[in-house]
């Protein structure tokens, strides 16, 4: 669907949610997690009844310290950008690494879903443009698509997706690729353009040895150090 971003009524909108995207990114990481919910949300749900803010201030990362909350807003690290807002909707068990750009429109929807994880500097696109320049030069129409990412994927660092895709549930998009193209559910895709290299219906149970894994950071320490071993040995 093709709109005119630069009239007064869109801009009006980016400039909301610029200012939105600031007032986040300015709020401490440790901060709590009502001021860090309300923020986040006054980006992407502005319109809301704030009056059922207080429910919403259970956080992503509120849940490892207590896995009987169910979180209500993802964990999102700053700084993180979206342009209108609008129409966003990010499942609230979701976490977003830093630096994710967003960049939406106000004629199609964008969903991403819950228990995702959303690398560092990953980068989503539901805007596009003519490909012809002289109907660039026209109407300067900008294009919106939607983007749907389902429940349970891994997207890795530095991944661009493009508009008019949908990734399916448990997919995990390997680091620096660039989704052009559908990627179905419990798939493992890779590459420029990406493209699907495995089956995760099929993979190996066990990859992670979680017997190996530990719960404090005096363990997480002291597990597999050699640095100061070499020391004591020079």
């Amino acid at each position: 669907v093709a709109f005119p971003a630069g009239n007064d009524d869109f801009r009006a909108a980016r400039d909301r949610c610029s200012q939105a995207c600031r007032r986040f990114n300015e709020t401490p990481e440790d901060s709590p997690g009502e001021i860090r919910s309300r923020r986040f949300l006054d980006i992407i749900r502005p319109g809301r009844d704030r009056a059922d803010d207080a429910g919403a201030a259970i956080t992503h990362d509120m849940t490892f310290r207590n896995p009987k909350l169910k979180a209500q807003t993802p964990f999102v690290k700053p700084p993180f950008f979206v342009d209108y807002g609008l129409r966003v909707r990010i499942g609230g068990s979701t976490f977003i690494n830093r630096s994710c750009m967003i960049m939406d429109t106000p004629v199609a929807d964008m969903t991403i879903g819950e228990r995702c994880n959303i690398g560092p500097n990953c980068v989503i696109v539901s805007v596009s443009h003519a490909l012809r320049a002289e109907d660039r030069a026209g109407k300067q129409n900008s294009i919106g698509k939607p983007i749907t990412i389902g429940d349970h994927v891994w997207i890795g660092a530095n991944v661009t997706i493009l508009g008019g895709v949908t990734i399916g549930d448990g997919a995990v998009i390997g680091a620096g690729s660039v989704i052009t193209r559908d990627i179905p559910a419990r798939t493992m895709a890779v590459g420029v353009p990406a493209r699907v290299v495995q089956d995760l219906t099929t993979a190996e149970a066990g990859a992670c040895d979680y017997d190996g894994t530990v719960n404090s950071l005096t363990e997480a320490m002291m597990h597999g150090r050699q640095l100061d071993r070499k020391e004591e040995a020079d």
